[in-house]
């Protein structure tokens, strides 16, 4: 299956329009040519792996998130992410019951 789907080009185009940058100028300053995100968005053509990690760095973390799982993260979400990293396997257990704990009393 090709690495770039349209679900996932459309969603590297919804970045690239946030962006107060052009695609150009993306694609420019990630050294990989002028027409390199339009060659994904509007040809539907697959980079490599390495040119994709390239593109991404171009990018805010959430962003990239976005791109790579379709997923909205807010900064705030991130921030727990690295909290989350930064644990044993024993404590994200933990963690990950104590949520689950906390949601069905949520819900309840």
């Amino acid at each position: 299956m090709p690495i770039m789907t349209k679900t996932l080009a459309d969603r590297l185009n919804e970045v690239v329009d946030r962006d107060p940058r052009s695609a150009n100028r993306i694609s420019q300053d990630a050294d990989l040519g002028r027409n390199f995100i339009r060659s994904i968005v509007v040809e539907r053509k697959d980079p490599s792996i390495g040119k994709l990690e390239t593109l991404l760095k171009q990018f805010e973390e959430k962003d990239k998130f976005y791109i790579l799982t379709g997923h909205e993260m807010t900064e705030d979400d991130l921030k727990f992410l690295r909290l989350l990293s930064g644990l044993s396997p024993e404590a994200r257990r933990n963690a990950a019951q104590l949520f689950r704990s906390l949601l069905a009393t949520e819900g309840a």
